[in-house]
């Protein structure tokens, strides 16, 4: 609830500091103007225009990078609000073109000092906004209920480190620590959760050693299926997904992992672009889906589509479509098996398909359907996923999300033939989920573009 009250004062305060910034700009460009001029209907028509694209701009900065910010370094925040503010102004000068291309409307002299207004406005209105926070936090109870799960030494740690930053909101109430009470409650889960629910616990800090790697993975699952916010303390980073971003807490190295991998914003923004995106597409790839589909069925026997069942989560199935690219009953005598690079089971304009990813433009069907995403981990079939859940660690966590058509492991790997292909791409499917925003879907959507543009598919 805090955090939420938190991302409302952060949100208004910038939204009040941008347009606080437009009027001084649009105050100073017209200081030498008669008051006929001031209110002339082009000047309003340049402000009113200015105010509504910037701020436009604005909402699509806080809702894109908003949960990023949360959780990167300062300097890295300060760079990234940089950037969108100077993203914003360079739009809105060649856009003012358009309105009157004879006239210079917004000049650089002017977008300059907006920029710099804007940018000096918003870190003073984060640096006050942060340090309300502090006191706020001091004059007030914690709001972070949270228990140590560790080794005696770790556990000590990381007290003394926390309660040196009590503005940070951690209400450490209890410490699992030793040996025998730590196998007690993570031996019996039904213990912890009377703790759990008994003192309204919202988050976790486990601080077990490698050695402790079963119980820790048993640990893990349940606390993610209570939605409660874990943190693995340094030396568990490899040891839970590979590739989660290392965020620090009071100075601590900790592997966040958050229950909530989308809010209900960014859930509509994601749900809104595959619906929006996967009709466009549909509609203009008309003729190409005609002439594939001519190709399939001259060339070779059998269907235009290809539909086998995928596993959207752990417990339900559904049909996934793409254009048949291999020859009718491919499986039929080898049961279930990965593709190989030259696999003999492949037409000749099935290869053609492969290559530029355009077998797999069918699944926008499914992202209507509400089966899949545009970017997501791919899905795969029951009989693999039981063998991949016992061989790699927290493999279901992918399921947090929907399957996509493409995904961070597909820009960032070559094509599965064999287990060990699919043991290195779920380090990027859990990185992925880790750090999902809609801006990363974006860089995904684009990179697939250009790896099907120049024929780097399987």
């Amino acid at each position: 609830m805090r955090k939420k009250r938190k991302s409302s004062i952060l949100f208004v305060t910038d939204f009040v500091l941008l347009n606080l910034s437009i009027f001084l700009v649009y105050m100073l460009k017209i200081k030498s103007f008669t008051s006929k001029e001031v209110f002339s209907p082009f000047n309003i028509k340049v402000f009113v225009f200015s105010s509504i694209f910037l701020n436009l701009v604005f909402l699509l900065f806080f809702y894109l990078f908003h949960k990023k910010l949360s959780v990167i370094e300062k300097l890295e925040e300060y760079s990234t609000i940089f950037k969108g503010i100077f993203f914003g102004i360079v739009i809105i000068y060649f856009l003012s073109t358009f309105i009157k291309p004879s006239a210079t409307i917004v000049s650089w002299k002017m977008l300059g000092t907006y920029w710099l207004l804007t940018y000096v406005f918003v870190m003073a209105g984060k640096w006050f906004v942060h340090l309300l926070q502090r006191r706020l936090y001091l004059k007030t109870d914690k709001i972070k209920n949270t228990i140590i799960i560790g080794t005696p030494k770790k556990a000590k740690d990381i007290i003394e480190t926390i309660n040196n930053f009590p503005y940070l909101g951690y209400n450490i109430l209890t410490v699992i620590s030793e040996e025998i009470e730590c196998k007690k409650f993570i031996d019996n889960l039904d213990k912890l959760n009377s703790l759990i629910k008994k003192k309204q616990i919202t988050e976790v800090i486990i601080a077990l050693e490698k050695e402790e790697s079963s119980r820790i993975k048993q640990l893990y699952e349940y606390l993610v299926k209570k939605k409660i916010m874990i943190y693995f303390y340094s030396d568990l980073y490899k040891l839970v997904t590979g590739k989660a971003k290392i965020t620090s807490v009071a100075g601590l190295p900790l592997i966040k992992i958050n229950p909530v991998i989308m809010s209900k914003e960014q859930q509509i923004l994601k749900k809104t672009f595959d619906l929006v995106f996967s009709s466009l597409i549909l509609i203009v790839l008309i003729p190409l889906f005609t002439f594939i589909g001519i190709l399939i069925k001259t060339t070779s026997h059998g269907t235009i589509f290809f539909k086998q069942k995928r596993m959207k989560n752990p417990d339900e199935e559904y049909n996934i479509i793409k254009f048949r690219t291999m020859i009718m009953g491919a499986e039929s005598k080898s049961g279930p098996v990965w593709a190989e690079e030259k696999d003999h089971r492949v037409t000749a304009i099935g290869k053609i398909l492969r290559k530029y990813w355009i077998d797999e433009i069918p699944q926008f069907i499914n992202v209507l359907k509400g089966e899949m995403s545009i970017v997501g981990p791919r899905p795969e079939r029951l009989h693999f996923v039981k063998i991949l859940e016992k061989e790699i660690p927290y493999y279901r966590r992918r399921f947090l999300v929907k399957p996509g058509i493409t995904g961070w492991a597909q820009v960032k790997h070559k094509y599965d033939e064999s287990i060990n292909d699919v043991q290195n791409k779920v380090v990027f499917d859990f990185y992925y989920i880790q750090n999902y925003s809609l801006w990363l879907d974006f860089k995904i959507v684009f990179m697939t573009i250009y790896m099907m543009l120049f024929g780097k598919g399987h």
